[in-house]
Order: C-alpha cells, then structure tokens, then sequence
C-alpha cells in the first residue's frame, strides 16, 4: 500500500508541474492577462492554486469510490 501512495504523491506532482507549466505560458503569452498590479498577480495566484488542487479531489473521489 505504501508504494501506491508514493506513486500517487510522484503522478500529483508531476499533474501540478504539467499544469502550472501551461498556465504560465497562457500568462506569458496572452497581454490581457500579463501581471501589472499586485491585485492581478493575486488573483492569478490564487485562480492557478484552484485549477491545481482540481486533479487532486477527483483522484481522491475517484481513490474513494474503487475502495468501497
């Protein structure tokens, strides 16, 4: 069991990485979305945390639902 939580720790980050990667290629290449105030770099930190933490509750409802 052990070695299926590291397994899933290594598949979540590597999500996170692939994710974050493409997130900020977005931010760089489109000017709407180009960091000018601390309030937009905010709220594009805290929309990337969000679309982040998605893969990590489905996996959980989906880890949830195979063992019951």
């Amino acid at each position: 069991m052990a070695e299926w939580k590291a397994l899933g720790a290594v598949f979540y980050c590597l999500i996170s990485l692939t994710l974050s990667i493409i997130f900020v290629a977005g931010v760089s290449r489109i000017d709407a979305l180009r960091v000018d105030s601390t309030m937009k770099g905010v709220g594009l930190g805290i929309l990337s945390v969000e679309i982040m933490s998605q893969p990590m509750l489905a996996a959980a409802a989906i880890i949830l639902k195979m063992t019951a």
